[in-house]
């Protein structure tokens, strides 16, 4: 009994050791893919006839500005403007041309103060690539599924 107990262990432990060496020579494929550098373009100085979309152009890379302009035109329906307020079921607002959630109002501003500050194309822009820079476009995945849909 104790020999049977004894040989099994050393194939136990053979198989563990071979298995250790065969996982040290192997290379691991990474799970995640690391996001590619977003390099936006110089940024212009604000102008007051600049609107929302010239100001996605002016900072957004080149070519990703055209389908951020689709999706916030699916965002606000076209209808609501720059003042465009969606009440989240979570409890938070979207606000604006790009509906920029509330959970990225900087803890230091009033309600009142975030929605005039994103009532400037410019910085609604600024706010726009900073969502964007963390989350892709995945942070407006209704509209990006339906622009990417052709819907």
């Amino acid at each position: 009994m104790k020999l049977k107990l004894l040989k099994t262990f050393a194939w136990f432990l053979f198989g563990f050791c071979l298995g250790i060496g065969i996982m040290r020579k192997m290379k691991p494929e990474p799970i995640l893919t690391p996001l590619a550098e977003v390099t936006p373009t110089a940024t212009p100085t604000p102008t007051p006839e600049m609107n929302w979309s010239e100001a996605i152009r002016a900072i957004f890379p080149e070519e990703s500005a055209g389908m951020m302009i689709r999706i916030c035109l699916l965002e606000h329906k076209g209808t609501y403007g720059q003042y465009a307020i969606r009440n989240e079921d979570n409890g938070s607002y979207s606000y604006g041309w790009c509906q920029i959630n509330s959970v990225h109002r900087p803890p230091n501003m009033s309600d009142f103060e975030w929605q005039a500050y994103l009532e400037n194309p410019m910085n609604h822009a600024i706010e726009v690539l900073n969502v964007y820079r963390s989350q892709g476009f995945e942070a407006w995945i209704a509209s990006y599924s339906a622009v990417r849909s052709g819907k």
